[in-house]
């Protein structure tokens, strides 16, 4: 059976990301139509193409470890397979797209302070502006959820942004100020601007700093 064999991180992608768009559906009846109308959504959304295709391969990469380990057939693979990507080859140069191992470059050499914002950017695609805005009462660990009210947007609608275990970790690991609402602090008060911070990463990385970061 389906629901009762295949490995806990396809569930939880497909709860927390896919069903948000198609309802309680399993990866046996995605076709490929229904994630290019997902690509749709979330580029209205305002995200951006390279966190699309990361989300989505994201989806691929859990559904193709299912496959190896017996759990689904290879026809769930299919529409993942035949599904087009949004960024092209070198189209998002000037906005800087980076591979993992880049990030995890850069995270080794932030300072600590902003390690957790660069995390949270990285794997949710949320804008700058909304992550130093976050408040630990739209944070839900249980749920590994985050809820934007519509404010703090820039679309002037909420939204709500699943998160996965590296966030979570990073969540975890940021002090909490006691009394004090927002999610990432400096010497206890409210971050407003990382950019010092980020050319400093930029540098130890031997990555260009561009205006778009």
């Amino acid at each position: 059976d389906y629901g009762s064999s295949v490995a806990h991180n396809v569930l939880h992608f497909f709860d927390c990301l896919v069903n948000q768009r198609f309802g309680s559906l399993n990866p046996t009846k995605l076709k490929q139509s229904m994630l290019e109308d997902f690509q749709v959504e979330l580029l209205d959304q305002g995200k951006s193409k390279a966190y699309i295709d990361y989300i989505i391969g994201t989806a691929a990469a859990s559904v193709n470890k299912a496959f190896e380990n017996d759990e689904i057939s290879g026809d769930c693979l299919k529409p993942f397979r035949r599904l087009k990507k949004m960024l092209k080859r070198n189209a998002n140069a000037r906005n800087q797209v980076f591979t993992h191992e880049q990030f995890e470059a850069l995270i080794d050499g932030a300072p600590q302070h902003i390690r957790a914002i660069m995390t949270v950017a990285y794997y949710t695609g949320m804008r700058r502006g909304e992550i130093l805005n976050l408040k630990w009462w739209m944070v839900n660990m249980k749920e590994r959820i985050i809820t934007l009210p519509p404010e703090i947007t820039k679309d002037d609608e909420p939204r709500h942004v699943p998160f996965p275990d590296t966030v979570f970790k990073a969540f975890q690991m940021t002090p909490k100020v006691l009394r004090y609402p927002y999610v990432f602090t400096y010497r206890g008060q409210k971050m407003s601007d990382i950019r010092r911070g980020l050319r400093i990463a930029f540098d130890k990385a031997g990555i260009s700093y561009g205006r778009n970061i």
